[in-house]
């Protein structure tokens, strides 16, 4: 762990993020069971736009976790600070070759850090159903499901 980097920043650090995303994203394509082609059509410009949507007048921030030895990108997230000082974990990722090293224990004390210094009301965090697994690694900082809510799929998309 002594060769991972982490750089932080805001908006202009979105595209930097993008080909992690693209594997995250690919992830929910495959875990999705009812949405698979919502995820296969979603774009990082549709994401980028519903992130900046969902923090209007707030605050986000990015970081992004690289390997210093071979300089690649390896792992990111995105915390947003909605305009009703409620903060949410938009997206996680980290890449599978650095999975299990302690790398996303660091990144969400990182971003729950940055959210406890705002003092915001609330946190919270999407899990994509059918990537379930990942609720196990969110209860170790105390995130648990509320509620599920329920989506029709159209058949269209």
């Amino acid at each position: 762990m002594e060769n991972i980097e982490i750089q932080s920043g805001g908006i202009s650090m979105l595209e930097r993020i993008q080909p992690l995303w693209m594997k995250l994203n690919e992830i929910h394509t495959y875990a999705s069971a009812h949405f698979s082609r919502v995820f296969e059509k979603f774009t990082f410009e549709d994401r980028m736009a519903s992130i900046k949507a969902n923090m209007k007048d707030g605050e986000l921030l990015v970081d992004v976790a690289g390997d210093s030895q071979s300089h690649d990108d390896i792992g990111y997230y995105i915390t947003i600070i909605d305009s009703t000082n409620k903060g949410e974990i938009e997206s996680i990722y980290i890449d599978p070759k650095y999975r299990n090293l302690g790398l996303g224990d660091r990144l969400m004390k990182r971003a729950l850090t940055w959210l406890d210094e705002r003092h915001v009301l609330e946190k919270t965090v999407a899990v994509v159903f059918g990537h379930e697994k990942v609720v196990t690694f969110y209860a170790k900082y105390g995130f648990y499901p509320r509620i599920t809510v329920l989506k029709q799929r159209d058949e269209q998309v």
